[in-house]
């Protein structure tokens, strides 16, 4: 303990030799950092040589961190230790931030997974829809090539049959032409049969021709069924584009709609403003001309009161609006009132009393 003490109280910065001259400080340097060495190693053989028996390596170990920290704290300030406080203040805050970022993310990770699952579900319930619609045209299109190959097989074992009984019977016609060729009285009656043997073998080669067409055709109804097989799953697809275009397009239909009903509310609206609107001007109208009689019957009855003083003014249309009813309405107001003047009474105009 002592050797330690005097070690770590001749530290290179607190000997004076450093402050004089830089080479004595360097070699007084070494020297304390030898000094160092020494004194650990003597630390941890003082055990060793107190108690008589070895120190394992793990105590060693930690005696040496020990000494370690015990040169290195002296380095550090007594300032740091705010410092440190604030980062760990900073440093639980962000621990806290990053725990609610986790748990949220987790309750995300935890709904993302649900909506998955749902997904997942979805799609194998329709996949599974699906594959059943495909099953069933496949096996209906399997039923239908298994028909066509036992009409096919059926149809050749017909020809092989007929074949065969044609062969058969041109065999017995030949070996009885031969037993009448050899009798002399049989001779006409085997020539009378030879005449009409080309017109059966004709007969009997569309017979073979038709039914070698018929095969042909069967072949290639199979060879189609086998394409049509084959571009099932190239249709399903196409469908399931056609399905999404239609969908685009009813949800356009929809807004389309949408809008015309809202155009035609508004042509509504714009229509009942517009016969309200008529039916005022007409009022206005009508209010005017009935002014403007009022105006022309008192002129005439001022006229007649002071016809020296007062000239009447003379009727004028062009001040009047245009409209037939309007000047028909204003011709027979100027005419009463002219008849008025002049003491003639039309009939369609009494006297006013």
């Amino acid at each position: 303990k002592r050797v330690t003490r005097k070690s770590t109280s001749s530290s290179p910065g607190g000997s004076p030799a450093s402050g004089s001259n830089s080479s004595l400080g360097n070699v007084s340097n070494v020297s304390v950092g030898k000094r160092k060495k020494e004194n650990v190693t003597n630390v941890d053989a003082a055990p060793t040589r107190r108690a008589g028996f070895a120190v394992p390596a793990a105590r060693k170990q930690s005696l040496n961190e020990a000494n370690d920290k015990k040169l290195i704290l002296p380095k550090y300030d007594a300032f740091s230790v705010p410092d440190l406080k604030k980062k760990i203040k900073c440093m639980e805050i962000t621990v806290k931030d990053m725990s609610v970022q986790i748990s949220t993310n987790e309750k995300e990770i935890t709904r993302l997974r649900e909506e998955h699952v749902e997904n997942n579900r979805c799609h194998a319930m329709q996949t599974e829809e699906m594959l059943k619609e495909h099953q069933v045209e496949v096996d209906s299109l399997s039923k239908e090539l298994r028909n066509q190959t036992l009409s096919n097989q059926e149809l050749q074992k017909e020809y092989d049959a007929l074949e065969q009984d044609e062969k058969f019977e041109l065999k017995c016609k030949c070996d009885t032409l031969e037993d009448a060729l050899k009798t002399d009285t049989k001779v006409q009656a085997a020539i009378a049969q030879l005449k009409h043997l080309p017109e059966e073998v004709e007969s009997l080669k569309t017979v073979l021709a038709m039914k070698n067409q018929e095969v042909q055709e069967m072949r290639i109804k199979m060879v189609d069924l086998e394409k049509q097989v084959a571009e099932i799953p190239a249709k399903d697809d196409k469908i399931k584009q056609l399905q999404a275009k239609v969908e685009d397009l009813s949800a356009m239909v929809e807004c389309k709609i949408v809008y015309e009903r809202q155009l035609s509310s508004e042509q509504v609206t714009l229509r009942e403003n517009f016969e309200k609107e008529t039916n005022a001007n007409k009022r206005l109208s009508m209010e005017k001309e009935e002014l403007i009689w009022r105006l022309n019957q008192n002129q005439t009855g001022q006229s007649a009161i002071s016809p020296g003083r007062f000239t009447p003014p003379k009727f004028n249309p062009s001040h009047i609006p245009s409209s037939p009813l309007t000047s028909r309405t204003l011709l027979s107001r100027a005419s009463s009132s002219e008849s008025h003047e002049s003491g003639v009474f039309s009939p369609n105009n009494p006297p006013q009393q």
